[in-house]
C-alpha cells in the first residue's frame, strides 16, 4: 500500500522534475492559465514540491526553483504540515474506488521574510497509468485578506446576533436537495423576491449556479458531509459572484437534513460590503420591529435605539443616544438595583436578569409607568461586554390577565351565588354587591330596584363602606327616576354612565344631601329583564378611571345576581304559596274563635255599657258616684273597640259598602294623618289622576290608613318619608302563578311606603296574626294588621308586604275595580222624640241582652214580645191576636238565623218589619257581612240612643 512519506532533504535524482508533471495533461495548462493568480503546483508522495506556479512569489517571497528545496515542514508551520501528513495517509489508507477525488484544506504557509500567510488548497490526486497514486496536483489561494474580513464579518454578526434573525450569509435547509429553509440572503443571491419563494425547489437545479458548479456540487446532495466547495452563479443580469459553499449535517426535529451557507467571496471590497448589508439589514429590522430593540455598551449607554423604542418611551433617538440606559426608562425605585446589576455585568457579562425574559415596570418620558417584558443578552466585543435589549411592552398583555382573572373571579362569586341555597335574596344582594364593589377596584356601591314601569328606585342595598362613610341620619330609600340625578339617567337613557371626574360640572347632577359619601368617580349601570329595567347597580371611587371593562364585570356578575334571585323568587313563591295555605287555614280557626268570643263578649258589652247609661240617667252630676260609672262606660268603650278590630279580622264585622273615589277619600285622610305621623316624618302623596273606583265601605278605607300610618310611624323614630300612592293595574291569568290570592282582573292598588327599619323574613310571616306584635307591651294590640288583612279579604282583595332589614317597607292593598258610578247619599232625618207606643217581638237567646233590651223599649213606651229562641218567637206570633210592627232580633242564635226567622214570620205577619242586632253576622244572606238590600242592622254593643234611634228609624221607613 503506498504511504506518503515527507522527504527529509531534497533529491534533484527525480525521474520527472515540476516542468514534466506541469506537461502531463492538458488540463494543467487549463487550469493555471484560468488561476494564474493562484499558485498551482504538484507533489509527491514523499512530500518534496515538483512543480510550482510563479504566483507564489507575490504571496510568500520565495521563488519557485527555491520552492522545490523546501521540504513540508519548512513551508507550511509544523500544524499545517501534521494536517496535511494526516490527510494524505488517511486517504492513502483506503482502497484506490473509496479515497476522494479532491480534497480541500485551509493551511498556514510561511514567508520568506514577513507574517504566515493563510492558504486554501484544493487539491486532487495523481495517478500513473496502471492508476496508482503517485502524488498530488493542488492550486493554493492567498486567504489572508479573507480571513481577516471573514473575522471581522463574525465580529460584526457577534455584535448584532440578538437583533438579527437573517444571516448575512445565504443560508438554505436542505433534505434531499429539496430546500426546506431559507434567509433572504439566499433568496437574494439566488435571485428570489424573498426566502419563501425557495421554499419546495431543489437546491442545485433552481439556484442559478454555473454547469460546471452544479455538475461539482451535485455529488454533496446525498453524498458526504460536511462540504465545503467554492462555485459560480450567475445573476439575472449576467453577471458572475464566486460563492464558498459550506455545508453540515444536522438533526431538525426528527429529520436529517443539511444546512448550507453560501459566501460570496468574489473580492475583499465583497466582504466589506456582506457587512454593510448586514448592518442595513440589522437597521431594517430594527426600524420595522414592533419592539424596542436597544444596544448598550460597557458602560451602560444607549448605542442604538430603534423607532419602536421612540414609539414606546417618547424619547427620540437623539435624546436617548449616548445616555445611562436606566436612568430614563426605569422608574426611580427600580434605578438602584440597575446600578448594581451594571457593575456586575461590565466585568463578567452576567447577571441575574442575563439571558432570561423577566417582567418589570418601565417608565416613559411623561412620567407614566407601564409593564415591560425585557430580554438582555451579552455580545462580548473586544474583551468587554455589550449588551442588546429586546423589550415588549405587556400592557395589553397584563389587561388580557386581569381581565381573565376578573372573569374567573366572577364566575367564581356567581357560582357561590348558585350555592347559598339557604340565603335571603337580602343576603344574595349585598353578597353580590360586595364582589362588584371589589371586581371593578371601587370603594363603594349599591343596587337599586326598579318598579314594574320604571318609574321608582328603591334603594336596595348600599355595600359597607358606604353605609360607614355616608353620615346621613335618615337615609332615603325611594328615588323617583324623573327627579333623581345622575343615578336616575341610566334608567332614562337606558345604558350605563360613566362620570370619571364627579367634581366637574355635569348637567345631569342635582347635589347630594350633607354627610354624603364623597363621590370622585362613579358609574351606574341599568339591568335588563327582556325589555324591562329591572335593577341599576353603581360603584364609586375607583382609583382610575372606570371603562367598559368595568361594565362589562358589573353587568355580568349582576345579571347572574338577577337570574339567582328570579329562581329565589320563584322557589320562596311556592314557598309562600304553601306557608299562605298554612296561613289561611290558621287564621281561618283564629277568626273563628276571634268571631266567637267577639259575639259573646259584644253581648256583655251591651249589657255592660247599656245599665251603665241607664245608671248616668239617673244621677245628677254632683253624684259622687257618677265618676266611677263614666269610668265602667268608657272602659266598656274601649273593648268594644277591641272587638271591632277582631270582627274585621275575621270578617265578621258588618259593612255597608259603596262607591268610593279612593283618591278623594286618601286626600279627606291627609290631615288626620299628618296629626298622627309627626313633624319628623314627610308625608308624601303620589296619586294616580285616572284612578278607578272601588266598592268599599269608606270607614274601612280610614282604619286601613290609619294602621297602615301607625305601623310606618313606628318603623321611623328618627323619621323619614311616608309615602301614599295609588295606582290602576290589571292581572291576567298567564301573569298569576296557580294559588295566586288574587283573581285575574283589574284592581286598584293602595301603596303605603316609608323608609323605615324593615322588617326580617320571620317577622313577616306572622305580620297578619292577631295580637302579634314587635312593640312594647302596651304598646299595641297586635290587632291593627289583622283588621287591615281582613278588611282587604273581606272586600274580595288582598294585600301584600315587601321589606327587608334596613330597607323600609311598602304594604300595598288590591281592591277589585268597578266602573258602577257613586250614588248620591241619601240624607235621613231623625225624628225628634225616640219614642213610640208599637208592638215590638224581641229575640234574643242571651238572657242579659233580652232584659236589657225590654228594659229600654218598655221605658221608650213600646209593647214589648219576649222571645228565648226561636220556637218561642214562632209561638209567639202565632199567639197574638194584635199585630206585631216590629220583629227585633238576633243575628245569630241556635237551630236558625234571624233573617231565616224573619222570612218565616213575615208570610202571616206581612205589615212587621225587621231590625237585625248582633256582634257578626254569619248565616248565608249575611255571608261576608253584607245584609241584604233593604234590612236594618243595629251593631252590638250598643247604647240606649242607638236603640231607640235604630228602633224609631225603622219604623217610619217605608
Amino acid at each position: 500500500m503506498a504511504r506518503f512519506h515527507p522527504a527529509s532533504e531534497p533529491r534533484m535524482d527525480e525521474k520527472k522534475s515540476g516542468e514534466d508533471f506541469a506537461n502531463e495533461s492538458k488540463w494543467k495548462y487549463e487550469l493555471l492559465a484560468q488561476n494564474i493568480r493562484d499558485v498551482v503546483w504538484t507533489m509527491d508522495l514523499s512530500g518534496r514540491i515538483n512543480y510550482v506556479s510563479p504566483s507564489v512569489t507575490a504571496i510568500t517571497g520565495y521563488l519557485p526553483e527555491e520552492y522545490y528545496a523546501l521540504t513540508l515542514d519548512q513551508f507550511l508551520t509544523p500544524e499545517s504540515a501534521a494536517q496535511v501528513i494526516a490527510e494524505l495517509n488517511s486517504q492513502l489508507s483506503k482502497p484506490p474506488e473509496q479515497r476522494s477525488e479532491s480534497f480541500i484544506m485551509e493551511l498556514t504557509e510561511r514567508t520568506k521574510a514577513g507574517p504566515d500567510v493563510d492558504i486554501e488548497i484544493n487539491a486532487s490526486w495523481l495517478h500513473d497509468s496502471g492508476g496508482k497514486a503517485i502524488g498530488v496536483v493542488g492550486v493554493s489561494r492567498d486567504i489572508t485578506a479573507r480571513k481577516r474580513a471573514e473575522k471581522e464579518l463574525r465580529e460584526s454578526e457577534e455584535r448584532f446576533r440578538a437583533f438579527v434573525s437573517l444571516s448575512t450569509e445565504a443560508i438554505v435547509i436542505h433534505e434531499k436537495g429539496i430546500i426546506i429553509d431559507a434567509n433572504q440572503a439566499a433568496a437574494d443571491i439566488g435571485g428570489f423576491p424573498d426566502p419563501e419563494s425557495l421554499i419546495g425547489k431543489h437546491g442545485l437545479d433552481d439556484i442559478p449556479f454555473t454547469p460546471e458548479s452544479r455538475q461539482s456540487l451535485r455529488s454533496y446532495i446525498n453524498g458526504p458531509f460536511p462540504v465545503r466547495e467554492e462555485a459560480e452563479i450567475e445573476r439575472p443580469d449576467g453577471s458572475r459572484i464566486r460563492v464558498l459553499v459550506q455545508g453540515r449535517s444536522m438533526t431538525l426535529r426528527g429529520r436529517s437534513v443539511r444546512i448550507v451557507s453560501l459566501l460570496d467571496i468574489s473580492e475583499l471590497y465583497k466582504s466589506e460590503l456582506a457587512l454593510s448589508e448586514s448592518e442595513a439589514k440589522f437597521r431594517t429590522i430594527g426600524i420595522s420591529a414592533p419592539d424596542a430593540l436597544i444596544l448598550i455598551n460597557n458602560e451602560g449607554k444607549v448605542e442604538y435605539w430603534n423607532p419602536a423604542a421612540e414609539r414606546m418611551f417618547g424619547y427620540a433617538a437623539s435624546e436617548i443616544h449616548g445616555t445611562v440606559f436606566h436612568s430614563k426608562i426605569m422608574p426611580d425605585s427600580s434605578i438602584g438595583h440597575f446600578k448594581s446589576a451594571l457593575e456586575a455585568f461590565r466585568q463578567i457579562g452576567a447577571g441575574g436578569t442575563i439571558g432570561r425574559v423577566v417582567e418589570l415596570a418601565a417608565k416613559r418620558k411623561d412620567g407614566t409607568e407601564f409593564p415591560v417584558e425585557i430580554a438582555v443578552n451579552p455580545i462580548p466585543i473586544q474583551d468587554k461586554y455589550w449588551a442588546s435589549a429586546i423589550i415588549r411592552d405587556i400592557t395589553d398583555r397584563k389587561n388580557a390577565e386581569k381581565e381573565r382573572a376578573l372573569n374567573a373571579r366572577r364566575l367564581a362569586a356567581l357560582l357561590a351565588l348558585n350555592q347559598m341555597s339557604n340565603a335571603s335574596i337580602h343576603d344574595l344582594t349585598h353578597f353580590a354587591l360586595e364582589e362588584i364593589v371589589s371586581l371593578t377596584g371601587s370603594t363603594i356601591g349599591y343596587i337599586a330596584f326598579a318598579n314594574e314601569d320604571e318609574s321608582i328606585l328603591t334603594m336596595y342595598a348600599w355595600s359597607k363602606a358606604a353605609m360607614e362613610e355616608c353620615a346621613i341620619q335618615n337615609k332615603p330609600r325611594v328615588y323617583p327616576v324623573a327627579s333623581t340625578g345622575l343615578w336616575g339617567e341610566a334608567v332614562r337613557q337606558r345604558r350605563p354612565i360613566i362620570t370619571n371626574d364627579y367634581t366637574a360640572d355635569n348637567p345631569w347632577k342635582k347635589g347630594v344631601p350633607e354627610g354624603h359619601v364623597r363621590i370622585l368617580r362613579h358609574m351606574n349601570v341599568p339591568i335588563f329583564d327582556g325589555d324591562r329595567i329591572v335593577i341599576v347597580a353603581g360603584v364609586g371611587n375607583k382609583p382610575a378611571d372606570y371603562d367598559e371593562g368595568d361594565v362589562r364585570q358589573l353587568t355580568l356578575l349582576m345579571e347572574g345576581m338577577w337570574r339567582t334571585v328570579t329562581q329565589r323568587r320563584a322557589e320562596e313563591d311556592r314557598n309562600r304559596l304553601q306557608e299562605q295555605l298554612a296561613q289561611a287555614a290558621k287564621m281561618e280557626a283564629v277568626g273563628r274563635l276571634a268571631g266567637g268570643v267577639a259575639h259573646d263578649f259584644n253581648n256583655l258589652l251591651t249589657t255592660i255599657l247599656g245599665y251603665t247609661e241607664m245608671i248616668l240617667s239617673q244621677l245628677v252630676e254632683e253624684d259622687p258616684l257618677r265618676a266611677e260609672v263614666e269610668e265602667i262606660h268608657r272602659a266598656g268603650e274601649r273593648a268594644a273597640s277591641l272587638t271591632q278590630q277582631l270582627l274585621a279580622f275575621s270578617r265578621k264585622q258588618v259593612i255597608k259598602p259603596r262607591i268610593v273615589e279612593l283618591n278623594a277619600a286618601i286626600k279627606e285622610a291627609k290631615k288626620m294623618l299628618e296629626r298622627l305621623i309627626g313633624e319628623n316624618i314627610r308625608l308624601v302623596f303620589e296619586l294616580e289622576p285616572d284612578l278607578g273606583r272601588v266598592k268599599v265601605d269608606p270607614h274601612q278605607i280610614d282604619q286601613v290608613l290609619l294602621n297602615l300610618a301607625v305601623n310606618a310611624r313606628d318603623a321611623m323614630p328618627e323619621g323619614g318619608i311616608l309615602t301614599i300612592a295609588t295606582a290602576n293595574i290589571a292581572f291576567d291569568k298567564e301573569s298569576l302563578s296557580p294559588n295566586s290570592e288574587i283573581a285575574p282582573g283589574s284592581y286598584v292598588v293602595l301603596s303605603v311606603t316609608d323608609t323605615g327599619i324593615g322588617m326580617d323574613d320571620e317577622i313577616k310571616s306572622r305580620l297578619f296574626e292577631p295580637f302579634f306584635s314587635t312593640k312594647e307591651n302596651g304598646k299595641g294590640t297586635g290587632l291593627g294588621l289583622a283588621m287591615v288583612y281582613g278588611i282587604a279579604k273581606q272586600n274580595g282583595g288582598c294585600i301584600s308586604v315587601y321589606s327587608e332589614p334596613g330597607m323600609g317597607t311598602v304594604f300595598r292593598l288590591y281592591l277589585p275595580r268597578t266602573d258602577d258610578k257613586p250614588v248620591a247619599s241619601v240624607i235621613r232625618i231623625r225624628i225628634a222624640s225616640p219614642t213610640g207606643n208599637e208592638t215590638v217581638l224581641l229575640v234574643e237567646d242571651d238572657d242579659m241582652v233580652r232584659r236589657l233590651a225590654q228594659r229600654v223599649l218598655t221605658h221608650l213606651g213600646y209593647e214589648v214580645l219576649q222571645a228565648y229562641d226561636i220556637e218561642d218567637a214562632i209561638h209567639i206570633c202565632k199567639e197574638h191576636p194584635a199585630p206585631i210592627h216590629l220583629l227585633l232580633t238576633d243575628v245569630i242564635m241556635p237551630g236558625m238565623n234571624g233573617v231565616e226567622l224573619y222570612e218565616q214570620l213575615r208570610t202571616a205577619r206581612g205589615e212587621m218589619k225587621a231590625l237585625f242586632m248582633s256582634g257578626y253576622a254569619e248565616d248565608v244572606a249575611v255571608r261576608h257581612g253584607v245584609l241584604p238590600a233593604g234590612t236594618e242592622f243595629i251593631q252590638k254593643p250598643f247604647n240606649m240612643e242607638d236603640l231607640a234611634n235604630r228602633v224609631r228609624q225603622t219604623l217610619d221607613n217605608g
